[in-house]
């Protein structure tokens, strides 16, 4: 029996290795050598040419500045939803001729027994996607260790975002609009009651 940890821990030394190597700048290079574009089309036969994004995909000295900064990825390894199979959330693009603010993607795959499979896929109208782990939105799932990945779709600070999360039987997405509406009315509640 193999130990799921185990691969789990290589897939991520990979990563650190091939980032190290080539630098983190160039996040294309790194994960180019853990999920190819040949595998990417494959996985989204949709997509015209999917790619993983780079730091030349932002659009200003300011965005990736702040990506840096804020320690934002196009790419994450973990095992996001618990079943002990090395996971990868991808934040990518494609050609779409028709429509220039349809270009971004997210991705989770997952590789099972040597196989990589789709498992998740969020096609927003943006130009630019940008992934950070953060705690799952759950409590209970908090404190079991499962992590959410939240994929902004600006670098700089917006409440345009999603959060992406496993809920024990499939990966869900909360707004990060939905998210600040319902805060808004919790304060509003709360200052309402108050008086």
């Amino acid at each position: 029996r193999r130990n799921p940890m185990k691969r789990l821990r290589v897939i991520s030394s990979l990563c650190f290795v091939l980032l190290a190597t080539y630098g983190a700048g160039d996040q294309k290079s790194s994960l180019g050598n853990v999920v190819s574009e040949t595998l990417l089309r494959q996985l989204l036969p949709e997509l015209k040419n999917p790619q993983v994004m780079t730091l030349r995909d932002l659009t200003s000295d300011d965005a990736r500045h702040a990506f840096k900064f804020y320690k934002y990825s196009f790419s994450l390894t973990g095992d996001f939803n618990h079943d002990n199979v090395p996971d990868l959330a991808v934040a990518g693009r494609f050609e779409n001729d028709r429509d220039p603010e349809d270009q971004a993607f997210v991705a989770i795959f997952s590789n099972r027994n040597g196989r990589w499979t789709r498992e998740f896929f969020l096609r927003p109208r943006s130009r630019t996607v940008v992934l950070i782990l953060d705690k799952h939105p759950d409590p209970n799932k908090a404190r079991q260790g499962y992590p959410s990945i939240v994929a902004s779709f600006t670098v700089l600070g917006s409440d345009d975002y999603a959060v992406i999360y496993w809920d024990g039987k499939s990966y869900q997405t909360l707004s990060g609009f939905d998210i600040v509406a319902e805060e808004s009315d919790k304060a509003f509640e709360k200052r309402k009651k108050s008086k």
